[in-house]
């Protein structure tokens, strides 16, 4: 049987937070605020390789949510609960793409109109509909309906890594450095580089800072940081010369 590590909690504050490589955020509840549901959901894939994000929520919830503003006896903060209310409503009630709504509501205004990688754009996760294991009886059919028809789902999902061929040779070089760098700074190894800018490295070959900022995960300040290094690992492979880190790994 697959077994999968799962954190429950009630306040997201902190939760997950060290733990990279979580593949998915589940809400069983309706967020008080786009706010609230962006912080929680930002905890999926910290690593950059694809996640899912998935917002299960009924009428009820916001029924609550609305008792508990009714309770605010300060005029302004009340109003401001209630612009809470009805934005992540309209969020989860849309018919829009989600990931652009998010872009919107935190003042960037993207040139296109569907990210194809939501339920809007494309669908829920494969995974929420998957049979479950024989032997579960009704209870497991039970929880399928569930999942199926009851609540309704919002799903933000990760766009897949770029695919293509990865030089085994070249991604072990990198990763070595990565290491070995990560080492020196005192710092876990995907804050240096993500698994999947490793591989888009492979893929790319960059041999310019200039070419190094096209490749995703690279903006100015990581290819200020690490760039000159990066530029000259890769170098170093293509003419057949071990990089410092690989060597001193052996």
């Amino acid at each position: 049987m697959l077994r999968r590590r799962v954190l429950v909690g009630t306040i997201a504050f902190g939760l997950g937070i060290n733990k990279p490589a979580v593949r998915a955020v589940i809400h069983l509840s309706l967020p008080k605020s786009i706010e609230q549901y962006y912080q929680e959901a930002g905890r999926a894939g910290r690593d950059g390789l694809p996640a899912d994000c998935l917002l299960l929520w009924q009428k009820r919830d916001a029924g609550l949510l609305a008792h508990f503003i009714g309770q605010l006896s300060d005029p302004e903060e009340k109003d401001a609960a209630w612009k809470r209310y009805h934005t992540i409503r309209d969020f989860v009630e849309s018919g829009h793409c989600r990931h652009r709504q998010i872009c919107v509501h935190f003042g960037e205004t993207p040139k296109w109109k569907a990210c194809g990688a939501c339920d809007v754009c494309a669908a829920a996760p494969g995974w929420l509909s998957e049979e479950a294991p024989a032997g579960r009886g009704s209870r497991a059919r039970k929880r399928k309906k569930a999942a199926a028809g009851g609540p309704r789902v919002a799903a933000l999902k990760a766009a897949p890594a770029a695919q293509g061929a990865v030089d085994a040779g070249l991604r072990e070089s990198l990763r070595a450095w990565r290491q070995s760098t990560a080492q020196e700074r005192k710092v876990p190894a995907y804050v240096v580089m993500h698994d999947t800018s490793l591989d888009e490295l492979c893929r790319a070959r960059p041999a310019s800072l200039r070419e190094l900022r096209q490749v995703h995960g690279f903006g100015e300040k990581k290819t200020a940081d690490y760039g000159a290094q990066i530029l000259r690992v890769i170098a170093e492979f293509g003419r057949g010369a071990p990089s410092k880190a690989a060597a001193a790994r052996r």
